[in-house]
């Protein structure tokens, strides 16, 4: 399992260092898609959505974006 705690995240401790690694994310995550410039990761934990950003130039993580998830989902995501 994955922790994130987002009380943490700007000191830089709130994130498992995997989780900055499109391979590890694209194999806990629950949707995605792609832009022109970026990979599109989501993996849904309880009443959240995770999203993950990559460049696809550099597969670098771009951001990490937390926030309430408005559809009632029955599954929880195990990896996060």
């Amino acid at each position: 399992m994955y922790r994130i705690k987002t009380s943490e995240l700007l000191s830089g401790k709130g994130i498992a260092k995997e989780l900055t690694s499109i391979e590890v994310v694209k194999n806990i995550s629950d949707d995605s898609c792609e832009t022109k410039r970026h990979y599109l990761l989501v993996a849904y934990s309880l009443e959240y959505k995770i999203e993950f950003s990559f460049d696809k130039a550099n597969k670098a993580c771009q951001y990490i974006m937390v926030e309430e998830n408005e559809i009632n989902r029955e599954k929880q995501n195990v990896n996060i």
